[in-house]
Order: structure tokens, then sequence, then C-alpha cells
């Protein structure tokens, strides 16, 4: 029998098993480099929207979580005062709320919904109102999730003002209200807004299908 000495074997052994432990280790030591660069090109992605917001002053703010738009049947469960006077886009979705929760088909008509609310069969209860909030506002583009059956019209139009919004229905007390829950996890819808003259229309509402 030969004797073998494997004591350089057993020497380089470590050695072998280097690139399996550098190899996690360099990709960790990559991504702790490359977080600050992202987290720079997050904070320029933000200047470059309120920037664009800065330069366009008709776009409405975006509400905080918390902060709602409240429409009612009196002026006591009302936030708005410029419902049936849409001479700015929010102002144009307040009227377009109150349209529906009041049953005045005139409001409708005056902001150019293309729809009216049917009868009701009885009044509503002065105990129940509408909220919503903006979840965002911004010109249209060609990658906003509209519905691509409208023709005409129905399109947008240079000028137009596309307002993404969370709603829902309040009632007893302003006090101790019930709203609906969950709505978060829902596709805002998205009111298309138009001005036409000293006011702003409303001629395309649509929930995006995704």
């Amino acid at each position: 029998m030969i004797a073998c000495d494997m004591a350089p074997l057993r020497s380089l052994l470590p050695l072998a098993a280097l690139p399996v432990i550098a190899l996690p280790v360099i990709a960790l030591l990559a991504a702790v480099a490359a977080a600050p660069a992202q987290a720079t090109d997050a904070r320029a992605a933000d200047a470059r929207t309120a920037d664009a917001r800065a330069a366009d002053d008709t776009l409405p703010p975006v509400d905080p979580p918390g902060v709602w738009h409240r429409i009612g049947l009196t002026a006591e469960t009302t936030t708005s005062t410029c419902i049936g006077n849409p001479v700015t886009p929010l102002c144009a979705l307040d009227t377009w709320y109150a349209c529906f929760l009041r049953d005045q088909p005139e409001l409708c008509r005056l902001i150019e919904a293309g729809v009216v609310p049917p009868p009701l069969p009885q009044p509503r209860s002065v105990n129940e109102w509408r909220e919503y909030r903006v979840v965002y506002a911004r010109r249209p583009s060609a990658l906003d999730p509209v519905d691509r059956s409208t023709e005409g019209p129905l399109k947008a139009q240079p000028g137009d003002i596309l307002i993404g919004v969370m709603a829902r229905v309040c009632y007893d007390s302003l006090q101790a209200p019930r709203c609906q829950t969950n709505i978060e996890n829902d596709p805002p819808g998205v009111f298309m807004l138009r001005r036409q003259g000293d006011i702003w229309t409303n001629p395309y509402y649509f929930r995006p299908r995704f």
C-alpha cells in the first residue's frame, strides 16, 4: 500500500469553498451599494411629480388618507360650497355626487354627465351621505386604463383631466358615522373632466378593469 499525505489537500479545501461563500456576500454588497441610488431615483421621481403639479395648478391636490369630501342632503352634512357651480374640477365632482344623492337631474345636465339618476321610489334619509377622496389627478396619457371602446367626444382631448377617487356611503350621524369599509382594495373610480367655457363638465366616468 502506498502512503499518501492528505495534509496539503485539507489545506486547499477552504480555498475551494471560497466561491460558494463569496458569491452571496458579493451579491449582498452590490444590493447595499445600489440602495442609495434607488432611493435617489425615487426621490427624483417624486420631485418630477411635484414639479408637474406646480406647473399645472388646474390639477386638484391628492387627499391624504383620512381626508374626505362629504356630500349630503343638507348643508350640515356637506363640505362643498359650490354644488351647481362647477367652476373647478372638484366643484364638478361635488355636483355629480349631489345629482345622484339628491335626485336632482338638472345638476347632471349642468355638467353634461350624459346620464341622469332614475326617480327614487322614496326620499333618501337625511342621515345618509356620500364621501370621496382624490387618490390621483393628472392629464390623460396613453398609459391610463381607459375604456378603449369609447369614441368621439368620450375620448380624452387636450386639456382634459383624469381624477381617480375612492368613494363610500355613510349613514347615521357625523358624530358616530357608519361607513363602507374595505374600499381601499378596489380600483378607483375615474372621472374625465373637461373645461367648457367657464365651467367643468364630466363627459365620462368609468372604473378601470384591473
